[in-house]
């Protein structure tokens, strides 16, 4: 009899410890996961910006293309936390405009566009 006392025992201590193991590898898990989650947030917060800044860079450089060649003059705009600038440089028969759009959400980003504008 006591054999069977201790054998009833240790089968309710190796349960303690299964559980706890198993409690274990699930904290890890959750925790994994919500990490994972908090840097998804933050990847879709970047993209965000990025597509606004691409936006309103695309947008001013197709507005100044439809500026007379002549009157097409550097300047900036900042709008919803994206600046945007752009510099002209004259030729003899067009002009270059270099447009750039900056932002920020944990590091400074900038993105550039070209755009020859022939002057007629």
């Amino acid at each position: 009899m006591p054999n069977r006392t201790r054998l009833r025992h240790d089968r309710r201590a190796f349960a303690l410890v299964e559980v706890i193991v198993a409690l274990s590898l699930l904290s890890i898990a959750v925790f994994s996961l919500a990490a994972t989650g908090v840097r998804l947030i933050a990847v879709g917060v970047s993209a965000t910006r990025r597509t606004l800044a691409t936006t309103q860079l695309a947008s001013v450089a197709d507005s100044l293309r439809s500026v007379p060649c002549r009157a097409l003059v550097s300047g900036t705009d900042s709008t919803l936390g994206v600046r945007v600038t752009w510099s002209v440089s004259s030729g003899a028969t067009s002009r270059t405009v270099m447009v750039s759009a900056g932002f920020r959400d944990r590091t400074a980003h900038t993105l550039r566009a070209e755009s020859m504008i022939p002057c007629d």
